[in-house]
């Protein structure tokens, strides 16, 4: 969704005297994160080898020269995230750098999942506008009452443009508490359902935007419940209703069992509130601004 005239004037102010790196193999990520970057006031620069990028870190030189930002392709053939922040922490001024790990919708990496010492944020491919958004504001460090125009800017998008009606599906309490006040944080609806089966009476009695599903629970797990909701003869009221696993598994075979069933993705438990803020842009918003890769 594009900014208006007004707020994009404000978002160019911020990121003026900010340097992001892009790195990434393909040419349609680059291009298409460079915009959004280069709307913000921000200096792009773009590596598309291990070598390239090395030779721009190599040549930042605080203060004088510096990167801010660097979006980094986790599923990049020949360079690891791990190897990514080895480098870094043998040179003393890009310790503290943040990056992104990007990664290919539906295919998150364990270390992407479990986070690595930098990493500031995940980028699914392809992405939203907003969720790129969300990590500029995040990363630079916008916070209300830091100036006029930028507390307006963040008050603004603080909230979400559309209220979404979520149902969570998950039988331990601790973490239905959890969940729910992290949904409702973001400014969503969430209703609980304790099993699969109390799961498809809601969904064919009521509308939700998007169902976050625990994998394993008693009478009817997630995997169950997701088959029978697909299928329309059950008579739930929206078949293509995204449906999120939540899974306290990391096995490799995880992600291909929540695929095959009918899943669109999956979170690890425990949830981390960052992820989840993700998923739901991603998937929870009709009307977002997909950007086409």
């Amino acid at each position: 969704l594009g900014e208006s005239r007004e707020e994009s004037s404000v978002l160019t102010q911020i990121g003026r005297n900010k340097t992001a790196v892009i790195f990434d193999e393909h040419e349609s990520t680059w291009t298409s994160l460079k915009q959004i970057l280069q709307a913000w006031g921000i200096r792009v620069l773009q590596a598309d080898s291990k070598a390239a990028l090395l030779k721009i870190l190599k040549d930042v030189s605080p203060p004088t020269n510096t990167v801010d930002l660097l979006f980094f392709q986790s599923d990049f053939p020949g360079f690891s995230l791990e190897e990514l922040v080895d480098c870094l922490k043998k040179t003393p001024h890009l310790r503290a750098l943040p990056f992104v790990a990007t990664y290919p919708l539906g295919t998150i990496a364990e270390s992407v999942r479990n986070g690595m010492p930098g990493m500031v944020d995940v980028l699914s491919r392809p992405f939203r506008r907003e969720a790129v958004h969300r990590i500029l504001r995040n990363t630079l460090g916008i916070a209300p009452g830091s100036d006029r125009s930028t507390a307006t800017e963040d008050s603004a998008v603080s909230k979400p443009q559309h209220t979404l009606h979520i149902l969570l599906v998950e039988d331990v309490s601790i973490n239905v508490m959890v969940a729910t006040a992290m949904i409702q944080a973001l400014g969503h609806e969430v209703e609980v359902a304790e099993n699969g089966i109390m799961a498809l009476e809601k969904l064919k009695k009521n509308d939700y935007d998007l169902v976050f599903m625990d994998c394993q629970m008693p009478e009817m797990d997630g995997f169950e419940c997701t088959i029978h909701l697909r299928q329309p003869e059950t008579g739930v009221r929206n078949p293509q209703i995204p449906v999120i696993a939540m899974t306290a598994n990391a096995m490799s075979g995880d992600r291909e069992r929540c695929l095959a069933v009918g899943m669109n993705d999956y979170i690890s438990k425990p949830i981390d509130a960052a992820h989840l803020a993700s998923m739901i842009e991603q998937w929870g918003n009709k009307d977002a601004d997909w950007v086409d890769l």
